[in-house]
């Protein structure tokens, strides 16, 4: 490469309208990919990942290079930041100042024009966060290549997914079979110590799921995954714990697992919506003769807790096998399937209510 076109890429690159068309670019990416806000915390994550590293750069170079000029240690883009703030800052301070105008606004540093230096250190910082964030798995609606079906109540009982036993935790490799995510043993040591005031009977298996229920929902606060990981993720069980927080799929990751390491029978279920949302839910299973005492009993337990919501609407699936109660602590109370109908996740028709979208049952 002659020394002529090597000179013009570089004049191209100095150029600072070159410079801000390429970090208008980085940035319309980013917020395309991750959305509208869920970048901005690894931007600035990656301000201290370049700064440490350029400074790195300018040290080894003022060190070892011949040439007499030397790189400044500083990042420039933490100067406009701080600048900016300083900016802000004034603002504030003369909101009430008689002699506050707009003229002054616009003499302030931070609002001048950067030169190209500035703009350079940015496209690095835009990169590192683009390259962050496209490493981590994409923002997606849940198994969103499944085919859209309708099944009714009746059915889902006898669906089973045929994916083989995997550790696939985003929906974005393909889909995950919830089921094998399920670790009963990493919390059975907890799931124990929560219905240990319960008394074996008739009614344990209720009373158990309540408590596990209401456990959960008083210790994991509800947090999405692009906030928390960045994209679609489901945590492990012991994972969620620790955190105390989780979406959807966390939650029911969870409670499946504490409702298994006390022996209660229990489903995961992936439903969609009519407006093509996604969630995942658990169900668990009591007896037939439960049928006309288990509202009772449950109006009783939250009674005694006296911090869930009154009155109190139940529904619940009736199948050969039992009665099977919805344990969402994404919702209110056990069994409360009326806010899915809301969403759009349940109609209602002559035959009775149905899942709109029932994905798959493991």
């Amino acid at each position: 490469m002659s020394n002529e076109i090597w000179l013009w890429i570089i004049n191209i690159i100095d150029n600072y309208w070159v410079l801000l068309v390429l970090n208008s670019l980085l940035m319309t990416t980013l917020i395309t990919a991750v959305g509208l806000f869920s970048w901005i915390p690894k931007f600035f994550g990656s301000i201290l990942i370049w700064s440490f590293f350029w400074a790195l750069i300018a040290l080894m170079h003022n060190s070892f290079s011949s040439n007499s000029s030397s790189w400044e240690i500083s990042n420039y883009v933490v100067e406009i930041l701080w600048k900016g703030c300083l900016g802000v800052w004034s603002v504030l301070s003369q909101l009430f100042d008689d002699e506050f105008f707009l003229s002054e606004i616009w003499s302030w540093q931070w609002l001048e024009i950067p030169n190209s230096t500035d703009l350079k250190h940015l496209v690095i910082i835009l990169l590192i966060t683009l390259f962050w964030t496209l490493t981590r798995p994409k923002n997606s609606k849940k198994l969103h290549v499944r085919t859209t079906n309708n099944v009714s109540s009746s059915v889902r009982g006898n669906l089973s997914p045929k994916f083989s036993k995997n550790l696939n935790r985003s929906a974005d490799n393909g889909p995950v079979d919830y089921r094998a995510l399920v670790d009963e043993e990493s919390v059975r040591t907890l799931g124990l110590s929560i219905v240990s005031s319960y008394q074996d009977g008739d009614t344990a298996t209720l009373e158990y799921a309540a408590a596990i229920f209401t456990y959960v929902k008083n210790t994991i606060t509800y947090v999405s995954d692009d906030i928390q990981y960045g994209g679609d993720y489901v945590a492990a069980p012991q994972q969620t714990l620790k955190s105390k927080k989780g979406d959807c799929d966390d939650q029911a990751i969870l409670i499946a697992s504490l409702l298994s390491s006390v022996g209660i029978k229990n489903r995961i279920l992936l439903i969609g919506s009519d407006q093509n949302m996604w969630h995942l839910v658990t169900e668990f299973c009591i007896d037939l003769s439960m049928k006309e005492i288990f509202i009772d009993l449950l109006d009783k337990f939250h009674d005694n807790l006296g911090n869930y919501p009154n009155p109190r609407k139940y529904l619940f699936f009736q199948e050969k096998d039992g009665i099977w109660l919805l344990a969402d602590t994404t919702r209110d109370h056990i069994a409360e399937y009326e806010s899915l109908m809301d969403q759009g996740y349940l109609y209602e028709n002559e035959k009775g209510i149905n899942w709109y979208n029932l994905d798959s049952v493991y």
